[in-house]
């Protein structure tokens, strides 16, 4: 592995740093590092596959490279960010407290358990904005496959986390009792 100042450089804690130079090197037109830096975060982004780690290195993501230059996409950043967190929020509670997310989800108005969760509406809305940003940078093939990269894990994870809920769900909820009633618009 390269080291960098005797750091792993595909550390996922150098995220930041590395996408931090990125937006540096992009915003001074220096295609050259620019791609080397997205390269490594790249790199970082595809090994990773903890659901919060994902999550969280989207966050870093969506904070650090992804606010142009202008500052007018902010609020449209923030709004990943708290689906970011809405994510974590949901899956931290269902892999620490099953029988509390049991319960959660019986007290419901949502009967079926195929219907998305807020993990997966966060995600999807996630999903989208990364189909969007990487549609507007195919002049570039180190931020496109970044943009690819970040879309992947996003969907891997949120498969992985609707497998688990069913599974889980589909346990302790009776096929009979598992009606498909959805809430009052």
């Amino acid at each position: 592995m390269q080291k960098e100042n005797g750091n792993n450089i595909y550390n996922v804690d150098r995220l930041g740093f590395h996408l931090d130079y990125a937006r540096q090197y992009y915003q001074q037109e220096n295609i050259k590092k620019l791609n080397e830096r997205l390269k490594i975060a790249t790199k970082i982004i595809s090994n990773i596959k903890d659901i919060n780690v994902v999550l969280n290195a989207e966050m870093t993501s969506l904070d650090v490279f992804d606010i142009n230059i202008l500052g007018n996409n902010i609020d449209r950043v923030n709004n990943k960010l708290l689906a970011c967190e809405t994510a974590i929020k949901e899956n931290s509670f269902f892999m620490n407290d099953r029988q509390g997310y049991l319960n959660n989800f019986q007290n419901s108005r949502i009967r079926s358990i195929r219907a998305d969760s807020a993990f997966e509406k966060a995600t999807k809305e996630i999903i989208l904005y990364l189909g969007n940003e990487k549609r507007n940078c195919l002049m570039n093939e180190n931020i496109y496959s970044f943009f690819h990269t970040r879309q992947n894990n996003i969907r891997e994870i949120t498969q992985e986390f609707k497998k688990a809920r069913i599974a889980f769900l589909e346990k302790y909820i009776p096929q009979d009792k598992q009606i498909n009633i959805q809430p009052e618009r």
